[in-house]
């Protein structure tokens, strides 16, 4: 067999210099080369195949010409291409004449005399290539230390001084190599990235995916070549042109079948599981599932995180081990579909210690971060989160003097003068910010007990009435305390509920979940229709305690009442479905979100027609069904006036009733 392999690879590395030496003579052009064998035919079709990786291509062209570097180590995660670059790698030096071998990391550590027909072979190719580079390709560089040892000793003593040596690992490169200083000055390390997103759709267009389905393909597959070639094979297969959700199901199930490891024991599965749903593993965190969560390992926790921490699929971040994207898909939807019960259980278990963190005052946005990343599938989530492939936010810190003038501008740029000038009342100390290149985000937050009430706010706000007439109504007992959230801004989201605002609304949560003496706690929102779904999907028990204006704005002051319904358990459960949360709906929340719809469409209206502030409020009233007398007497305003104000607005708006304007706002 030894005989075989060596005349088979040394036919294979003469292709290229046969079709090299024709050209040159005139004989042969390279458009009209005859295709001789299946193997040709196949490099032809993957040549038509192959998109993007210029830059790497470019590079690899360099090194044939110039043998400053011997060894070029490529790192890329799976499913990323390093294949497929490989057999590129093959037909570009061919094409140039090169003794080129391929071979796979596999059959070297199981066939050890495959390396010694390859090196023959180059040695054959080399007497014909008019001194042409030799290039070795070996694909699958992930073995044991042994392995990478012999390939750096023994294989490369045996080869020419010139020869390029090409090396593809999902792991990065060996101590070994760039300990050593000889390696280290012959090594050039490049690390492969996923497709753009124009190169992922010419291979979609490529493999003859229908352009309906690109969109959500591309979204899914984040560029990885090996989820768009399985998620073109799958739509190919079906009569459906769109990646349906059964599609989806398919090909997460056939990356399972291709990527999913093989766990020989209670505690390497367990291991898998928890790194599938969570952000990252940690040693701590494997223990803690494992004691919640009724599983025997069988062995130390520790040992089954040292198993994990060793496998080529998962990467070291600075908060833990995370798991190769593709194989967390697999994973996650193996588990899901194959054990439910568990799948609960686990992920259970994970959102009581991310509870827990943001309860014992660890950074909030790490904390936040992973608590989202639980409910990643979900529609609300998928929305508000951050992308997987974001950095967790840095965590608030308490503001300085010097940093007093930098937030004030901030609240005037986003809230105007009269709200600066309560913000200049209160001390730099009374704020928390996000720093980056300057003041990213910025909260402000107040706290009351019993004895002192809201007395510290100023009296000139308007919010302060409000909210002493509240605590009038519900007394604080004993050492109870309440919470009031101000202002929290973030330099480019405003109070949008984008991740970077709930990364400021989270510290207000981890200060509710610290407290065990806490009622209720205060919010003021300038439009919380946003918010609305969220809270409503996690069954916040929330409602509206009055309107007020300051200057050119109107906000809205709400209240969580958390004697109805503590925090913790809101967060424990927040991803099961409202109507399995039985004691939620015998108390549903006193909120109207009619009000919320109402204003903010009126609030559109206002700004494309231009109308006052009375009319705004004019409108609303009329809009949630007030008769014009009940207009009047809520507003301390005579109902002539709501009249002349309501023919007002059917004069802008171009409506000949009442019935008519109302429709200009669906």
């Amino acid at each position: 067999m030894g005989y075989w392999r060596y005349r088979k690879l040394a036919a294979f590395v003469s292709v290229g210099n046969v079709e090299r030496q024709q050209a040159r003579e005139g004989n042969l052009s390279a458009a009209s080369t005859p295709v001789t064998s299946l193997e040709e035919r196949l490099r032809g079709e993957r040549q038509r195949a192959f998109v993007g990786r210029a830059s790497e291509v470019a590079a690899f062209k360099g090194l044939l010409l110039d043998s400053t570097h011997s060894l070029l180590f490529i790192k890329g995660q799976v499913g990323v291409g390093k294949s497929a670059l490989l057999q590129e790698y093959l037909r570009v030096a061919l094409s140039g004449g090169h003794p080129t071998v391929l071979l796979d990391a596999q059959q070297l550590s199981a066939q050890p005399s495959v390396a010694r027909a390859a090196l023959r072979a180059l040695e054959v190719g080399r007497a014909t290539s008019l001194a042409a580079r030799g290039v070795l390709l070996i694909d699958g560089f992930d073995g044991t230390k042994s392995e990478h040892d012999w390939v750096l000793t023994e294989l490369a003593s045996a080869l020419a001084a010139d020869v390029l040596l090409v090396l593809s690992s999902r792991l990065p490169a060996p101590p070994s190599l760039w300990l050593d200083p000889a390696w280290a000055r012959l090594l050039l390390q490049r690390e492969l990235q996923p497709l753009a997103r124009a190169e992922a759709a010419r291979l979609l267009e490529l493999r003859r995916v229908p352009e309906a389905a690109w969109t959500e393909i591309l979204e899914f597959s984040s560029g990885f070549p090996l989820a768009l070639a399985v998620a073109a094979e799958a739509v190919s297969s079906s009569d459906d042109e769109g990646f349906t959700l059964d599609r989806l199901q398919e090909v997460q199930h056939r990356l399972g079948r291709v990527l999913c490891p093989v766990a020989v024991s209670a505690g390497q599965q367990l291991a898998l599981d928890v790194c599938a749903l969570a952000r990252t593993t940690t040693a701590e965190l494997l223990d803690l599932v494992r004691r919640s969560t009724p599983v025997e390992l069988g062995t130390d926790s520790s040992d089954a995180f040292d198993w994990l921490a060793r496998q080529s699929f998962v990467e070291w971040t600075p908060t833990g081990l995370r798991p190769h994207w593709l194989l967390r898909i697999a994973l996650d939807a193996r588990l899901r579909r194959e054990r439910p019960r568990r799948y609960r259980s686990i992920s259970q278990a994970l959102r009581d210690a991310t509870i827990g963190e943001l309860t014992n005052n660890a950074a909030t946005g790490p904390a936040l971060t992973d608590l989202f990343f639980l409910d990643r599938d979900l529609p609300r989530v998928r929305r508000w989160a951050p992308p997987p492939a974001s950095q967790p936010l840095k965590s608030l810190e308490t503001a300085h003097a010097s940093d007093h003038r930098e937030i004030v501008e901030l609240i005037r740029r986003a809230e105007g003068d009269e709200a600066a000038a309560l913000a200049g009342a209160l001390s730099g100390q009374d704020f928390e910010i996000v720093r980056g290149a300057g003041i990213e985000g910025v909260l402000q937050y107040s706290r009351f007990d019993a004895a002192s009430g809201p007395d510290k706010l100023p009296s000139r706000d308007p919010l302060t009435p409000l909210v002493r007439r509240y605590m009038a109504e519900h007394p604080l007992e004993g050492d109870e305390e309440s919470l009031l959230g101000r202002w929290f801004i973030d330099a480019q989201d405003y109070q949008w509920p984008s991740w970077r605002v709930l990364a400021l609304t989270g510290r207000l949560t981890q200060i509710v979940l610290g407290s065990d003496r806490m009622p209720y706690s205060f919010c003021v929102f300038r439009a919380p229709g946003e918010w609305v779904s969220l809270w409503n999907d996690m069954g916040l028990p929330w409602q509206t305690v009055d309107r007020f204006r300051l200057g050119a704005h109107e906000y809205t002051l709400l209240v969580f009442e958390w004697r109805r319904r503590p925090l913790r358990e809101v967060l424990a459960h927040a991803a099961r479905p409202i109507e399995a949360q039985g004691a939620l709906q015998e108390q549903p929340p006193a909120f109207d979100e009619l009000r919320v719809k109402v204003s903010e469409r009126v609030a559109n209206l206002a700004r494309r027609i231009n109308l006052t502030p009375r009319e705004v409020e004019i409108l609303e009233q009329l809009c949630l069904g007030h008769s014009l007398e009940e207009v009047a007497k809520k507003l301390s305003i005579r109902p002539r006036t709501v009249k002349f104000h309501q023919e007002n607005l059917l004069r802008k708006t171009g409506a000949s009733s009442r019935i008519e304007l109302f429709r200009k706002l669906l």
